[in-house]
């Protein structure tokens, strides 16, 4: 498909999105999301109309983007991910590292002396390495979990049916004030870049979306936006 910035701008700027609370949900009276509100965003820089096409699964951003149903992919993508020389990347707008949560130890009700031993479910959306999960301690089994996303998982380690997950620090941060039951862990590995995927052929879309990345306005009024989707991992006190 070819598709570059001067053919978007005789149509519309599509952007294929994951339904996830970093990237894009449906509430109501209302969208939200961190990666939709930053494309909003970018729209507006290029004077560009805005259309959502929701990927049933992350799995599918790849052959929505490639077969010119959507321009950019955004679902908290790593460009050295899993499509790294399938979609070209703009530059990183931030950046995540996997970290483990489970509930709280005076929160396992009766069970405060045994620690989890199961193994860490991994959330569809996951930017981290994922072939082999080199960063994993080697005790630790890992598993990823396709259908459901890090809010799903994490109310399964509340509801006890999960006994841990790994999560990015970016999702945690998102969730931690609704989720005071939980504790979060060490920071399992380095932290990698999250960015914005295009085809391998728009180049002035990609170097367009470099420039609205670079610009100093943008670039403050993306770090207010960030904060507003983050919170604190600090330890906390008893509930």
């Amino acid at each position: 498909m070819d598709r570059d910035l001067p053919a978007i701008r005789k149509d519309t700027l599509r952007i294929a999105v994951v339904r996830d609370p970093l990237v894009y949900e449906e509430r109501p009276g209302a969208i939200t999301g961190l990666e939709y509100e930053l494309l909003e965003r970018f729209a507006a820089f290029v004077e560009l109309p805005l259309a959502v096409v929701v990927a049933p699964s992350p799995d599918s951003l790849l052959p929505i983007v490639q077969r010119g149903e959507a321009d950019i992919a955004a679902g908290l993508l790593n460009p050295h991910g899993a499509y790294e020389g399938k979609l070209s990347f703009s530059r990183a707008y931030r950046h995540t590292a996997p970290v483990l949560v489970q509930l709280r130890e005076d929160r396992r009700l009766g069970k405060e002396t045994v620690a989890p031993q199961g193994p860490a479910l991994l959330p569809a959306t996951f930017p981290f390495d994922a072939e082999g999960y080199a960063w994993s301690p080697d005790s630790l089994q890992l598993i990823r979990d396709a259908a459901r996303q890090g809010e799903e998982l994490l109310i399964e380690v509340i509801l006890g049916r999960v006994d841990r997950a790994v999560l990015p620090d970016v999702t945690l941060r998102a969730e931690a004030a609704r989720f005071p039951h939980l504790e979060f862990g060490r920071t399992l590995g380095p932290e990698v870049p999250l960015a914005f995927g295009v085809r391998r052929n728009a180049n002035r879309l990609r170097k367009a979306l470099d420039r609205w990345l670079k610009d100093p306005d943008e670039q403050e009024a993306r770090e207010v936006l960030t904060q507003v989707y983050g919170g604190d991992l600090r330890p906390r006190g008893p509930l």
